[in-house]
């Protein structure tokens, strides 16, 4: 409703039918606030695409250009991190992508509960993150496929505790 991008073309039980579209979500408000510290973030993909077929795809920017999780010359890249991770046959099949940093710069790419940290500390502070974007912002880098069950953490979850949302088990509350 806020321009951010176009509506929906389709909903359908357990997901979006996609059509080029974007998905914003503003963080500038309280619910933040921690998170711009320690954070995750955490969802499903179901890529309608080959990996290894020489597309572009933007699947997340962090605003303004902090973070980007592109899908581009076969492999899934986590920019300006560093983090890599090459996926074999992705395509009609769930993966579990999640995100994970800290005060201290450390940013850490999760596939399927494997772990693909960063080769340096990051330099850009997530307290100046203005919007998470799901999507290219141009119709021909917007991912082919499905995105579910976004999660945003207010802290930096374990190692553990990403293989356990990826296994599907639910994280117990914090004190």
């Amino acid at each position: 409703g806020t321009g951010a991008g176009p509506a929906p073309q389709a909903w359908v039980p357990g997901g979006m039918v996609l059509s080029n579209e974007t998905l914003t979500i503003s963080t500038k408000d309280n619910y933040f606030g921690r998170w711009r510290t320690n954070g995750t973030i955490s969802f499903w993909f179901l890529p309608n695409w080959d990996a290894r077929d020489g597309t572009q795809d933007t699947i997340l920017q962090i605003m303004p250009s902090l973070m980007t999780l592109q899908h581009v010359n076969g492999k899934l890249h986590l920019a300006s991190a560093g983090a890599v991770f090459t996926p074999s046959d992705w395509q009609n099949t769930w993966h579990h992508i999640a995100i994970t940093w800290n005060a201290e710069g450390h940013w850490v790419m999760y596939v399927d509960g494997l772990d693909y940290p960063n080769d340096e500390t990051m330099k850009r502070p997530m307290d100046a993150a203005i919007a998470l974007v799901f999507g290219g912002a141009a119709p021909s880098t917007a991912p082919n496929g499905v995105i579910d069950d976004l999660m945003f953490f207010q802290i930096t979850l374990a190692a553990e505790q990403v293989k356990a949302l990826f296994a599907g088990d639910l994280l117990k509350p914090g004190p």
